[in-house]
């Protein structure tokens, strides 16, 4: 499936891609801002590695139209955050406040990470059984929401992965997209 394409308007942008296994083409027209392929290089960039292509199709698809929602097959709900939003609270460069310190939705685990380690925490929960440095935590990148706990890849190998801020502990809900139920639309 291949990217966006931009074609430039006076005061916005239509985003054009391809939305479903019918090869359809879908068109949108964006206020000109944050361009898709700028947010996604920023990412990669911080990360210092691609994104799954499965990533950057969805987050395409999803500029700023309708959130979809998805379950895993233990039944988490969550779904992916937006590039942008028209109220950019659910957009992955939304600043997202934890205590005084504020940063993009895609890093807010950082922020979790810091707040365990000042409060003496050095290790995580994952998955029930085994224990992680905080920092593999602050390394990853957030990429949705499930009931205001952060929906987070593993760079490693991709899998979907819930923090639970509450009881700082994590959970994979996915080892590859196809293995997701897809919902609807809200």
């Amino acid at each position: 499936m291949p990217g966006p394409g931009y074609f430039e308007g006076a005061a916005d942008v239509k985003v054009c891609f391809e939305r479903n296994a019918l090869g359809q083409v879908r068109c949108e027209r964006q206020r000109t801002g944050t361009s898709i392929l700028n947010v996604i290089s920023k990412i990669e960039h911080a990360v210092g590695k691609q994104l799954p292509t499965w990533y950057t199709t969805l987050v395409q698809s999803t500029w700023n139209g309708v959130q979809e929602e998805y379950r895993s097959k233990e039944g988490t709900e969550f779904y992916f955050l937006r590039i942008a939003s028209e109220d950019n609270w659910n957009a992955l460069e939304s600043i997202q406040n934890l205590g005084a310190a504020t940063v993009e939705a895609w890093r807010i685990l950082e922020l979790y990470a810091q707040r365990m380690r000042s409060s003496g925490e050095a290790t995580l929960s994952v998955g029930g059984r085994k224990k992680k440095p905080v920092s593999w935590l602050s390394e990853r990148i957030t990429v949705g929401d499930s009931n205001g706990n952060p929906v987070f890849l593993d760079q490693d190998d991709f899998s979907l992965w819930v923090f639970y801020h509450d009881g700082w502990d994590a959970e994979r809900i996915a080892t590859s997209f196809e293995e997701l139920v897809y919902i609807g639309d809200e």
